[in-house]
């Protein structure tokens, strides 16, 4: 067994089984699955514990209160019995060759880690989006803690961890990967579904520009984890999550809610004395689909021509 496959599980007794269907369906068996229980309200206990006995020397169960993933993956981490690891979360599920590409790769470069591809997926398989990291810019754009395989000595030699907050702990953990290291693998590959539950987390916590947390702090905490490094990558990386960030969140505030959210946040990217523009064509952002580029092209044209307000106006729903 050379791959634990880490599952935090909160409330998913009608999305697990097809998740664990999904890895115990894997071409390869140099598997374990190490799912976590965190506090679920509903029967998640009871399927896994069915999977368990089915399949015991393939699936180890945890129980713990609920604490939330970022220390349900830390655990999931600690308890791993494999040399890598990757993660899973309970809604979603993997391709039948997901572990077995992975494994190749990363044990054929000797990396760190290797990112590959995913896709946004509906109940009805509609496929909304798909993302592959074909260059390393890409690799920036693909900020999922699933999706990659890790060793899991890196990860535990450099302490390595998720941001215990209520968003972008995935993107803390990956900044510190690669800037802790070059002996990164890519793959032309699509093997991981993301299914889309428009009642999850991921759905509703970053929407409305919320006061419950603050996306500042989470921007220090990447800038102090990758010691205020300002490479090319870094700068261009910064400027689109922080135009990603308003126009997904700030869609449902209010126009003032967002103009001030904006000021905030553009300060700071000056401060850092990071550049706030975002190009087109270059070969910087070779992959990152072109409207994606446009969106943040054009959001830095208003902001320069004094336009946001007039933009929140008609953009926001709050």
């Amino acid at each position: 067994m050379k791959v634990s496959i880490i599952i935090p599980v909160y409330n998913a007794e009608n999305t697990i089984g097809r998740c664990m269907d999904s890895i115990l369906a894997q071409t390869s068996s140099e598997w374990e699955i190490v799912a976590i229980n965190d506090g679920s309200k509903d029967g998640s206990q009871q399927v896994l514990e069915r999977y368990a006995e089915k399949h015991p020397d393939k699936i180890r169960i945890f129980s713990q209160d609920n604490s939330g993933v970022t220390k349900t993956r830390e655990r999931g981490i600690k308890e791993a019995g494999g040399e890598y690891v990757m993660f899973v979360d309970n809604d979603d599920y993997l391709e039948p060759d997901y572990v077995e590409i992975f494994l190749k790769e990363i044990e054929k470069g000797g990396y760190d880690i290797v990112v590959g591809g995913y896709r946004r997926i509906t109940d009805d398989k509609k496929i909304l989006f798909q993302y592959c990291p074909v260059t390393k810019w890409m690799q920036y754009s693909i900020m999922t803690p699933w999706a990659r395989i890790i060793k899991k000595s890196f990860l535990v030699q450099n302490d390595i961890h998720f941001l215990d907050y209520a968003i972008g702990e995935d993107l803390y953990f990956n900044m510190r990967i690669f800037y802790l290291t070059q002996n990164v693998g890519r793959i032309n590959y699509i093997g991981y579904n993301w299914y889309y539950n428009t009642m999850s987390v991921n759905n509703t916590t970053h929407k409305g520009l919320k006061k419950v947390y603050d996306p500042l702090f989470l921007l220090d905490q990447i800038d102090e984890a990758i010691e205020g490094a300002r490479d090319r990558l870094y700068q261009l990386w910064y400027v689109k999550w922080v135009v990603w960030y308003l126009c997904f969140s700030g869609r449902d505030a209010s126009s003032d809610a967002f103009i001030s959210e904006a000021r905030r946040m553009f300060e700071w990217l000056e401060r850092k004395k990071i550049k706030c523009s975002f190009p087109l064509f270059s070969k910087d952002v070779a992959g990152e689909p072109f409207k994606n580029k446009l969106i943040v092209v054009i959001f830095l044209i208003l902001r320069k021509c004094y336009l946001l307000g007039l933009f929140a106006k008609i953009y926001c729903k709050g």
